[in-house]
């Protein structure tokens, strides 16, 4: 057995879970936060409850409510500006998934097709750089 490995597969797969919910709340509590100190909303929500949505270079904020169904969203790089910041955020508590996909012949880290968020107030920033899409 080789030591680097985990011995307790279930452990790890909590623990997993555990960071993920860590990180949904500080992306809710930031938000805040800076709205707080500014007075002004980080971004301008929009909010989406459809079950498939292109996301479109002014949509820098979408709220994703997938309370009713999973929902996908595809986004094409070329189209976006590039170094701009976009956030999607899933505001349902719901099992149901939200999932970020790139259009076709692109890629969202250079090599993946879609990033799935489960977790409520689970957020995903992205940036284009005209070709893909970085997630931050």
């Amino acid at each position: 057995m080789n030591e680097l490995e985990p011995k307790d597969t279930s452990l790890v797969s909590g623990w997993a879970a555990f960071i993920r919910e860590v990180r949904a709340k500080i992306n809710e509590l930031e938000a805040d936060f800076v709205e707080h100190l500014t007075g002004n909303p980080v971004y301008v929500p929009v909010e989406v409850t459809t079950a498939t949505h292109t996301i479109d270079d002014t949509e820098t904020f979408i709220k994703a409510n997938a309370g009713v169904q999973s929902q996908v969203f595809t986004i094409d790089p070329t189209a976006m500006v590039p170094g701009i910041q976009y956030v999607l955020k899933k505001t349902d508590a719901t099992a149901n998934t939200v999932t970020l996909r790139a259009a076709t012949d692109t890629y969202i880290n250079d090599t993946e097709a879609e990033v799935v968020i489960v977790l409520q107030y689970e957020v995903v920033r992205y940036i284009s750089d005209g070709v893909g899409v970085q997630t931050c």
